[in-house]
């Protein structure tokens, strides 16, 4: 019998009922976690474990599944800044007060929040985010390149040149958003932080 608590585990404590269905997680099991408080119905076909993460109980809620930056963080990514609305991946044309929204006909990936990021965010941002996916083994360099062969690619294909696979110092984070932060007019590291400044 599967884990109701592992499969929300796998979904980051949060997931809809289509998809602990789909992981062979009965109406019987489902009701017995509700009666026993291990698991909680935050919105309509939406389950969390205790603790889980609030924004993402907001954002499956929608219903949407988190994108670029947002989702860059949930994977544990580096990021300069917390954005103040959260990123969101919809199949649809609604949009959602308090979200920026992304269209996107699945869940992204972490290629795919990785590529948004580097779209959306500013160039230090993107950066960030893409050489520590990269930096931390979760893409591959080349990969990662690849996918930005497009003819609408260049300026990211110009960000992701900066990334640097070996690091010889420490504070990679920072020297990764400072090695863009000074080609970028209007920005500049102050000593002793960790963000651009303008």
């Amino acid at each position: 019998m599967v884990s109701i608590l592992d499969i929300l585990a796998n979904y980051d404590g949060v997931a809809r009922a289509k998809h602990l269905a789909a992981a062979g997680v009965s109406d019987f099991q489902l009701k017995a976690s509700l009666s026993s408080g291990s698991v909680a119905r935050v919105a309509r076909g939406v389950y969390a474990l205790p603790g889980a993460d609030p924004g993402l109980m907001a954002i499956r809620s929608l219903p949407a599944e988190p994108a670029c930056v947002t989702a860059a963080q949930l994977h544990g990514l580096w990021v300069l800044d917390s954005p103040a609305r959260a990123h969101v991946a919809l199949t649809h044309s609604r949009s959602y007060p308090g979200f920026v929204c992304h269209r996107s006909s699945a869940a992204p990936t972490l290629m795919d929040a990785v590529v948004q990021s580097l779209r959306c965010m500013p160039e230090v941002d993107g950066l960030v985010i893409a050489e520590s996916a990269v930096a931390l083994g979760r893409l591959s360099l080349t990969g990662l390149r690849q996918r930005l062969d497009g003819r609408n690619d260049a300026r990211e294909r110009r960000i992701t040149a900066a990334i640097a696979i070996h690091y010889r110092v420490p504070g990679p984070l920072f020297t990764a958003a400072c090695r863009v932060s000074c080609r970028v007019p209007g920005q500049r590291f102050r000593p002793g932080t960790s963000g651009p400044h303008g």
